[in-house]
């Protein structure tokens, strides 16, 4: 005994990007511009410790050493790629279809 179901095809689902995706899109691109800022505070700071620029900013605590500042721009950098990649995630599954 041969059993055949045939289903009709019904509507095509169509996804909305998440509300999350699309933020985490939009600080992916903000997060870049810090980094670069961090970065530059970095260099400020090498270049015033070798006698190269002015006195630095901030003349003591955490943030008045350049690694603090290196390790700061890597940070900002990273997650700006993270979040950028979420976003560009949804965008490529909407395009496809």
């Amino acid at each position: 005994m041969v059993v055949r179901i045939i289903l009709r095809e019904g509507p095509k689902l169509r996804s909305k990007p998440a509300k999350n995706q699309r933020i985490a899109a939009g600080l992916g691109v903000f997060l870049p511009p810090a980094a670069c800022l961090a970065f530059a505070f970095g260099v400020w700071r090498i270049a015033s410790g070798l006698g190269f620029a002015g006195p630095f900013v901030i003349a003591e605590g955490f943030f008045s050493h350049w690694v603090s500042w290196m390790g700061l721009a890597a940070v900002l950098q990273l997650t700006a790629m993270t979040l950028s990649r979420i976003g560009e995630r949804e965008e490529r599954s909407l395009s496809v279809r």
